[in-house]
């Protein structure tokens, strides 16, 4: 049995979402181009300052998100406890990133980020 509101158990996600869906990495590079975007990292102008991961799941979009975007203060929400546990667990602790265990309601606290995205979790395959 599932134990967040996809038909995937939390620690086997991933891997079959991976299988499920092989090209969704592409859309993760899109988002990550899109960002950068947002960021005037093409002007020098820097603005992405805060950045919410809404459905963050188990945090494997926030890896690359948060290498990529090293200035950047991220916050990962999930309604699912377990999945916010697993993205703690990969993406740490160190004062960079916080996690908020959301429901819808967090859209009414949207307008404190920079950037807001609801990028299901990836393969992890490169370019």
């Amino acid at each position: 049995m599932a134990d967040n509101s996809s038909s995937h158990a939390s620690a086997n996600y991933d891997a079959e979402i991976a299988a499920t869906l092989p090209y969704l990495d592409s859309f993760y590079w899109a988002a990550i181009d899109v960002a950068r975007a947002v960021d005037g990292e093409t002007t020098g102008n820097r603005r992405l300052q805060r950045w919410l991961d809404t459905g963050c799941g188990t945090g494997t979009f926030g890896v690359e998100a948060m290498r990529q975007f090293p200035d950047t203060e991220f916050t990962f929400a999930d309604p699912s406890a377990a999945m916010l546990g697993i993205a703690r667990e990969r993406l740490g602790t160190n004062g960079a990133a916080s996690f908020e265990l959301a429901d819808t309601r967090i859209s009414r606290r949207i307008f404190r980020f920079d950037l807001s995205d609801s990028m299901p979790p990836l393969s992890g395959q490169g370019r």
